[in-house]
């Protein structure tokens, strides 16, 4: 949120008259970037220098295009200290401004000064240093989570899994079976998209966001070089850039003003989002939305300026599903989801054509329910599992999934499929109750954790015998959620 008020002060800036009113602004920027520097966010640092770096690069350069443009003095090409001096440097020019306004310049696109103001933190010092950063469990942890993200979209390219279960569905389908770090995203909103709502969505946001910012860009780009010219031919003295900007907000008044900061808050957002969720909260996603649709309405895009955010959006998205692709090809099993909700988890290397199925209760087997089921999975012979959650498995007829040579039912679940004799077979996984009438010879197993083993069978002692010698007991010193799959075999 620190970087959008930095952005609007910077537009104010770059805009104002008054030598005073430039003078607090440029204080209150600083107050703003040290209080970024506290929060020893590196992706906060990387979005606020790139964002201006990208801003002051494009004035920058139109500066450099009109100069070269000249037909008196002026070289063919630009040359590359040319082009780093005016991104590092301001340049001045002899003139009729004052000292001050000229410091107040230096100071109003400098990015120097900014980026000594952001490593003046020792804490942000010490967490950028290369020590620290390659011992910063933080950056592995998101580039396993990164990794397990693209998974989770090739698993689900369409329809994915659910924006607020994305975090629960890596660490069920893709996280290390024994690495129980919770997650509650992906960190990351292209991926956060992608694995939640699947690649159409991410497409069309891509592009939108695209379109926005190369609207604004053109625009941002077009009122500068057009207030260089006018600037060249007044020759009025200062310095130049800041003056082309500053014109071209001041004739253009508060649409201009709102382009610059348009063009600002959807960088800054495409910026964070490789590092963070910058949808977690309104406060992080309204502005960049808001400036998407005002640039949008502002400057409306015709047929041609699609193409390029269209291609740009498609392309990415083709190159995240062609990663996560290649890399599920290397795990043991493959896992996929379908539009029903239905995940099926696949042993490539056994070939028996046997099927199971296995309906979900999160409440008798955990939240990381999926690091058992990929546990049974390399321990048994079936060919492919059918993990059916709570939430749907009443509508999810036995006929879309074809045979079943075993089902696994887990807590309440024994109360809703009905178990049948014939060639199927059931486990039951710390189920709520065992059902008195169901036939004995097709449950193979009854797994209970010990502690609630006498509170289950108590009120039915007298019932359940027939199921007595098929009740496996995971033991008091073993965590259940995490030890199943070990006694179902």
């Amino acid at each position: 949120m620190l970087l959008y008020v930095i952005a609007v002060v910077w537009v104010l800036n770059i805009s104002a008259r008054r030598i005073a009113a430039k003078s607090v602004l440029i204080i209150a920027e600083a107050v703003l970037v040290i209080l970024v520097a506290a929060t020893m966010s590196r992706g906060a640092v990387v979005a606020l220098i790139g964002g201006l770096a990208c801003v002051r690069y494009l004035l920058g350069k139109q500066e450099l295009i009109a100069e070269a443009r000249k037909g008196e003095n002026a070289e063919k090409t630009v040359s590359i200290p040319k082009l780093f001096r005016a991104l590092a440097l301001p340049r001045f020019r002899d003139g009729s401004v004052s000292h001050w306004r000229m410091v107040l310049n230096w100071f109003s696109y400098s990015l120097l000064w900014r980026l000594l103001l952001l490593l003046s933190s020792p804490g942000l010092w010490t967490r950028s240093s290369p020590a620290y950063v390659a011992q910063d469990a933080s950056i592995g942890n998101r580039l396993a989570l990164w990794k397990g993200a693209v998974k989770l979209i090739a698993a689900a390219p369409l329809g994915g899994w659910g924006y607020t279960r994305t975090g629960a569905s890596y660490m069920n389908w893709f996280q290390g079976v024994d690495d129980h770090t919770y997650y509650n995203g992906v960190v990351n909103s292209y991926l956060q998209i992608g694995a939640g709502w699947g690649l159409p969505v991410l497409f069309a946001g891509l592009a939108v966001a695209g379109v926005a910012l190369f609207q604004a860009h053109g625009r941002v780009a077009c009122a500068t070089q057009s207030h260089g010219r006018d600037a060249r031919a007044t020759q009025t003295g200062g310095f130049a850039v800041h003056g082309r900007v500053a014109r071209a907000t001041r004739t253009h008044g508060l649409e201009a003003r709102a382009t610059l900061l348009c063009f600002f808050w959807i960088l800054i957002w495409m910026i964070m989002s490789c590092f963070s969720s910058m949808l977690a909260s309104p406060l992080l996603f309204i502005p960049p939305l808001a400036a998407i649709i005002v640039a949008l309405f502002l400057h409306p895009p015709v047929k041609t300026d699609l193409i390029g955010p269209m291609m740009i959006s498609f392309s990415l998205c083709f190159l995240i599903f062609s990663l996560g692709h290649r890399l599920a090809g290397n795990d043991s099993l493959s896992i996929t989801r379908n539009s029903d909700g239905l995940v099926t988890v696949a042993n490539d290397e056994i070939k028996t054509g046997k099927t199971c199925v296995i309906f979900i209760d999160e409440g008798a087997l955990g939240e990381e329910f999926g690091k058992e089921v990929r546990k049974f999975m390399l321990g048994a012979d079936f060919e492919s599992c059918v993990v059916v959650d709570k939430a749907s498995h009443l509508n999810i007829p036995h006929a879309n999934i074809g045979h079943v040579d075993l089902t696994i039912l887990s807590g309440i679940t024994v109360d809703q499929v009905e178990i049948r004799e014939g060639r199927t077979k059931y486990i039951l996984l710390n189920p709520a109750y065992l059902p008195r009438y169901a036939p004995s010879e097709s449950v193979q197993v009854i797994v209970y954790p010990e502690i609630n083993l006498r509170h289950h069978l108590a009120p039915e002692t007298s019932g359940m015998d027939k199921f007595q010698s098929k009740i496996r007991m995971v033991p008091f010193n073993e965590n259940f959620e995490t030890s199943w799959a070990e006694y179902t075999n």
